[in-house]
């Protein structure tokens, strides 16, 4: 999409936007700040509260401690790749992490350099994990979400260019397409991104349709089969969401969309509401993904940690452009 293209599609969402429900704005704290031309893509909360992210723009897995306000640490750097995506716990302090290249700068994925990696804390006594290889997946174009079904003992990994949901078994490291529909294909050849953040909740993988601007959902059972059809949750075409979060407790799925800078909830009932951020706002600049922390201070006020690409795909106001951002939201009042 050309830049004069991005705006007009921006001010395009912010007069649909305004149709939606606004509730009062949630506070929003920042983190960490990186500086201008970075991109967080997603993250993971450790049980000891501390954040695994992973970038982007350079092939990188960080580690930072939400209440320390120290910067983050670097855990890894994949030398053979431009970046690192998607990152889910299998097992206490056991997570999968995808690497590829993706060029940030020029908007490009480059299919057949994906792989899975294992990065594992769980006998680690200096503090740093153990990092291997889980699999290479040289059919992938772009991988991006990634969940986990602990029934199945299996990935299933978003392929935002093919339009399709991968499986892998976390044992083997074999994989195979387990879900390849419209709700997670294109709805245009030009579109960047098809199916992009994925979650596994109550037996039901829910996705995003960054292109097409939808939030779907699928049952599947315990082997990790479909059970059912596929269906819509939320649609609006001009509004691009990201990655997300469910609160275990309501169901309700925090999700970022990105361009209109702003962090939404859709409930059982399909209802968005823009609860953190603003269109011309930097506080949520480009939302990537979410996560919910586990430490009591996180389950007390209910907090999201929330990571950002800075406004790096569409500055704000057309001109600003902040640096990737890791920000906190409490969505409880105590």
């Amino acid at each position: 999409m050309t830049a004069s293209g991005r705006c007009n599609m921006k001010i395009f969402v912010f007069f649909t936007f305004l149709a939606l429900t606004v509730a009062q704005k949630l506070p929003v704290r920042s983190i960490w700040q990186w500086p201008q031309y970075t991109f967080l893509e997603n993250l993971a909360v450790r049980q000891n509260g501390s954040i695994l992210t992973t970038r982007l723009d350079e092939p990188l897995l960080l580690e930072i401690d939400p209440f320390s306000g120290q910067g983050p640490q670097l855990v890894h750097q994949f030398p053979e790749y431009l970046a690192v995506g998607g990152i889910v716990e299998t097992e206490p302090d056991l997570f999968a992490v995808v690497s590829g290249n993706f060029s940030v700068l020029k908007l490009t994925s480059y299919a057949g350099t994906y792989a899975v990696w294992k990065v594992d804390y769980r006998c680690s006594k200096s503090g740093a994990p153990e990092i291997s290889k889980l699999t290479d997946i040289p059919q992938a174009a772009f991988l991006d979400g990634m969940t986990y079904v602990p029934s199945a003992k299996a990935l299933f990994i978003a392929d935002a260019q093919l339009g399709l949901i991968w499986r892998m078994d976390i044992q083997t490291g074999k994989y195979v397409v387990a879900v390849n529909n419209t709700l997670t294909q294109k709805c245009h050849a030009t579109d960047l991104e098809a199916v992009n953040g994925l979650k596994y909740f109550n037996s039901t993988l829910y996705w995003t349709n960054s292109g097409c601007g939808w939030f779907a959902k699928l049952p599947i059972d315990t082997n990790g089969n479909p059970n059912g059809t596929a269906s819509k949750i939320y649609s609006n075409s001009e509004l691009s969401l990201d990655d997300f979060a469910i609160a275990s407790s309501s169901g309700i799925a925090y999700l970022s969309a990105s361009f209109i800078n702003q962090v939404v909830t859709i409930g059982p009932d399909g209802k968005l509401t823009s609860i953190a951020g603003g269109l011309n706002s930097s506080d949520v600049a480009q939302p990537t993904a979410l996560a919910f922390g586990r430490t009591s201070a996180d389950l007390k006020k209910g907090t999201v940690y929330v990571t950002t690409a800075g406004a790096i795909g569409d500055p704000i106001n057309g001109t600003t452009i902040v640096g990737a951002q890791l920000v906190a939201i409490d969505t409880k009042s105590t």
